[in-house]
Protein backbone atom coordinates (compact mmCIF):
# COMPACT_ATOMS: atom_id res chain seq x y z
CA UNK A 1 0.00 0.00 0.00
CA UNK A 2 1.43 3.39 -1.02
CA UNK A 3 1.04 6.34 1.90
CA UNK A 4 1.64 9.33 2.07
CA UNK A 5 2.23 11.84 4.71
CA UNK A 6 1.59 15.66 4.98
CA UNK A 7 2.55 17.81 7.54
CA UNK A 8 0.86 20.84 9.10
CA UNK A 9 3.06 23.97 10.03
CA UNK A 10 3.46 27.81 10.01
CA UNK A 11 6.39 29.91 9.20
CA UNK A 12 7.97 30.23 12.14
CA UNK A 13 7.54 33.81 12.61
CA UNK A 14 8.48 34.89 15.64
CA UNK A 15 5.37 36.30 17.45
CA UNK A 16 3.01 34.94 15.60
CA UNK A 17 4.11 31.22 15.71
CA UNK A 18 3.24 28.60 18.94
CA UNK A 19 1.88 32.00 20.68
CA UNK A 20 1.01 30.11 23.66
CA UNK A 21 4.33 28.97 24.50
CA UNK A 22 5.53 33.04 24.58
CA UNK A 23 4.83 33.33 28.32
CA UNK A 24 7.45 30.67 28.91
CA UNK A 25 9.63 31.26 26.35
CA UNK A 26 9.46 34.17 24.71
CA UNK A 27 8.73 35.07 21.11
CA UNK A 28 12.08 33.84 19.77
CA UNK A 29 12.51 31.02 21.85
CA UNK A 30 9.05 29.67 20.79
CA UNK A 31 9.46 30.45 17.39
CA UNK A 32 13.24 28.32 17.69
CA UNK A 33 11.75 25.63 19.45
CA UNK A 34 9.03 25.07 16.54
CA UNK A 35 11.40 24.91 14.40
CA UNK A 36 13.12 22.09 16.39
CA UNK A 37 9.64 20.63 16.58
CA UNK A 38 9.02 20.34 12.49
CA UNK A 39 12.89 19.30 11.28
CA UNK A 40 12.12 16.10 14.17
CA UNK A 41 8.75 15.57 12.60
CA UNK A 42 9.57 15.47 8.99
CA UNK A 43 12.79 13.65 9.61
CA UNK A 44 10.57 11.11 11.23
CA UNK A 45 8.25 10.73 9.07
CA UNK A 46 10.39 10.97 5.44
CA UNK A 47 11.69 7.85 6.78
CA UNK A 48 8.06 5.83 6.26
CA UNK A 49 6.82 7.60 3.33
CA UNK A 50 6.94 10.42 1.10
CA UNK A 51 6.03 13.66 2.92
CA UNK A 52 4.41 17.11 2.12
CA UNK A 53 5.07 19.60 4.28
CA UNK A 54 1.77 22.14 4.19
CA UNK A 55 2.63 25.62 5.26
CA UNK A 56 0.70 28.57 6.94
CA UNK A 57 2.24 31.60 5.75
CA UNK A 58 5.11 32.47 3.39
CA UNK A 59 6.72 29.40 1.84
CA UNK A 60 9.89 31.54 1.04
CA UNK A 61 10.51 31.79 4.73
CA UNK A 62 14.28 30.90 5.36
CA UNK A 63 13.97 28.14 8.13
CA UNK A 64 12.28 26.07 5.45
CA UNK A 65 15.29 26.83 3.04
CA UNK A 66 17.00 25.25 5.99
CA UNK A 67 15.22 22.41 7.24
CA UNK A 68 14.97 21.23 4.06
CA UNK A 69 18.31 21.89 2.32
CA UNK A 70 19.05 18.49 5.34
CA UNK A 71 20.18 16.02 2.78
CA UNK A 72 17.49 13.62 4.61
CA UNK A 73 14.96 15.72 3.89
CA UNK A 74 15.40 16.69 0.56
CA UNK A 75 12.72 14.86 -1.12
CA UNK A 76 10.06 16.90 1.05
CA UNK A 77 7.65 18.42 -0.57
CA UNK A 78 6.34 22.09 -0.18
CA UNK A 79 2.90 23.18 -0.57
CA UNK A 80 0.71 26.36 0.45
CA UNK A 81 -2.51 25.73 2.94
CA UNK A 82 -5.67 25.95 1.15
CA UNK A 83 -8.92 26.88 2.65
CA UNK A 84 -11.13 29.34 4.96
CA UNK A 85 -10.63 27.44 8.37
CA UNK A 86 -8.86 24.30 9.58
CA UNK A 87 -11.41 21.81 8.22
CA UNK A 88 -11.11 22.79 4.84
CA UNK A 89 -7.07 23.12 4.60
CA UNK A 90 -7.18 19.42 6.29
CA UNK A 91 -9.69 18.08 3.86
CA UNK A 92 -7.76 19.81 0.58
CA UNK A 93 -4.55 18.32 2.27
CA UNK A 94 -5.43 14.63 2.23
CA UNK A 95 -7.39 14.89 -1.14
CA UNK A 96 -4.15 16.22 -2.63
CA UNK A 97 -1.88 13.56 -0.66
CA UNK A 98 -4.64 10.74 -2.00
CA UNK A 99 -4.10 11.72 -5.48
CA UNK A 100 -0.74 10.14 -5.32
CA UNK A 101 -1.35 7.25 -3.14
CA UNK A 102 -3.68 4.80 -1.73
CA UNK A 103 -3.55 6.19 1.96
CA UNK A 104 -2.65 9.52 3.40
CA UNK A 105 -1.91 10.88 7.08
CA UNK A 106 -1.63 14.46 8.33
CA UNK A 107 0.07 15.64 11.36
CA UNK A 108 0.94 18.70 13.05
CA UNK A 109 4.22 20.51 13.81
CA UNK A 110 3.71 20.17 17.55
CA UNK A 111 4.25 16.16 18.39
CA UNK A 112 7.83 16.04 17.92
CA UNK A 113 8.07 13.06 20.08
CA UNK A 114 5.87 11.33 17.82
CA UNK A 115 7.32 7.35 17.54
CA UNK A 116 8.14 6.34 14.41
CA UNK A 117 6.65 3.01 15.24
CA UNK A 118 3.22 4.29 15.55
CA UNK A 119 3.36 6.34 12.15
CA UNK A 120 5.00 2.90 10.90
CA UNK A 121 1.95 0.93 12.29
CA UNK A 122 -0.83 3.52 11.04
CA UNK A 123 0.87 3.43 7.45
CA UNK A 124 1.00 0.24 7.13
CA UNK A 125 -2.93 -0.70 9.12
CA UNK A 126 -4.48 -0.15 5.60
CA UNK A 127 -7.57 1.51 7.73
CA UNK A 128 -10.15 3.37 6.14
CA UNK A 129 -9.93 5.96 8.75
CA UNK A 130 -7.56 6.79 12.07
CA UNK A 131 -7.31 9.16 14.53
CA UNK A 132 -4.33 9.57 17.08
CA UNK A 133 -6.09 11.07 20.52
CA UNK A 134 -4.19 13.39 22.61
CA UNK A 135 -5.89 14.59 26.56
CA UNK A 136 -6.69 17.81 25.47
CA UNK A 137 -9.63 16.44 23.59
CA UNK A 138 -8.43 16.73 19.83
CA UNK A 139 -5.66 14.31 17.87
CA UNK A 140 -2.21 14.32 16.54
CA UNK A 141 -2.55 12.50 13.63
CA UNK A 142 -5.83 12.00 11.31
CA UNK A 143 -5.96 9.88 7.96
CA UNK A 144 -6.36 6.74 6.21
CA UNK A 145 -7.95 5.58 3.02
CA UNK A 146 -10.86 7.04 2.65
CA UNK A 147 -11.80 10.94 2.83
CA UNK A 148 -12.87 12.59 5.97
CA UNK A 149 -15.72 14.94 6.76
CA UNK A 150 -14.58 18.00 8.87
CA UNK A 151 -17.93 20.21 8.59
CA UNK A 152 -19.16 21.82 11.71
CA UNK A 153 -15.65 20.98 13.76
CA UNK A 154 -15.05 22.73 16.63
CA UNK A 155 -11.66 22.90 16.67
CA UNK A 156 -9.07 23.28 20.02
CA UNK A 157 -11.45 22.09 22.18
CA UNK A 158 -12.02 19.12 24.49
CA UNK A 159 -15.31 17.69 22.05
CA UNK A 160 -12.82 18.18 18.86
CA UNK A 161 -12.15 14.26 18.74
CA UNK A 162 -15.58 13.07 19.88
CA UNK A 163 -17.30 16.03 17.22
CA UNK A 164 -14.89 14.46 14.51
CA UNK A 165 -15.33 10.57 15.51
CA UNK A 166 -19.27 11.30 15.21
CA UNK A 167 -19.15 13.02 11.75
CA UNK A 168 -16.96 10.00 9.99
CA UNK A 169 -17.88 6.08 10.25
CA UNK A 170 -15.04 3.52 10.75
CA UNK A 171 -13.38 5.50 12.57
CA UNK A 172 -9.54 3.33 14.32
CA UNK A 173 -7.96 5.34 17.42
CA UNK A 174 -4.29 4.21 17.80
CA UNK A 175 -2.69 4.54 21.47
CA UNK A 176 -2.99 8.16 22.48
CA UNK A 177 0.40 10.40 22.06
CA UNK A 178 0.80 14.20 23.86
CA UNK A 179 1.39 17.51 21.72
CA UNK A 180 3.13 20.75 22.59
CA UNK A 181 0.84 23.81 22.87
CA UNK A 182 1.04 25.18 26.66
CA UNK A 183 3.45 26.13 29.59
CA UNK A 184 2.72 22.57 31.24
CA UNK A 185 3.44 20.79 28.21
CA UNK A 186 6.56 21.90 28.41
CA UNK A 187 7.37 19.99 31.27
CA UNK A 188 6.07 16.51 30.22
CA UNK A 189 8.42 17.13 27.08
CA UNK A 190 11.56 17.96 29.20
CA UNK A 191 11.23 14.83 30.97
CA UNK A 192 10.49 12.71 28.16
CA UNK A 193 13.58 14.13 26.41
CA UNK A 194 15.87 14.24 29.77
CA UNK A 195 15.22 10.90 29.79
CA UNK A 196 15.04 9.62 25.85
CA UNK A 197 17.02 12.80 23.88
CA UNK A 198 16.41 10.45 21.22
CA UNK A 199 12.80 10.50 21.10
CA UNK A 200 13.18 14.54 19.21
CA UNK A 201 16.75 15.32 19.06
CA UNK A 202 16.91 18.68 17.58
CA UNK A 203 13.94 19.86 20.08
CA UNK A 204 16.17 18.33 22.64
CA UNK A 205 19.03 20.05 21.83
CA UNK A 206 17.32 23.47 21.74
CA UNK A 207 15.84 22.63 25.06
CA UNK A 208 19.14 22.32 26.52
CA UNK A 209 20.36 25.57 25.05
CA UNK A 210 18.06 27.12 26.60
CA UNK A 211 18.62 26.08 29.70
CA UNK A 212 22.53 26.46 29.99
Amino acid sequence: MRAAIGVFARAPIPGETKTRLIPALGAEGAARLHTAFLRDVLTRASRLAPVTLFVAGPLDHPTFESVLGDPELATVALEPQAGDDLGERMAHALAHLRAHADAAYLIGSDVPTLPERLLRRVTESGADRVLTPTADGGYALVGGRAPWSFDGIRWSTATTLAETIARNADVTLTEPWYDVDRPADLDLLRLHLTLDPSAAPATAAVLAAMVA
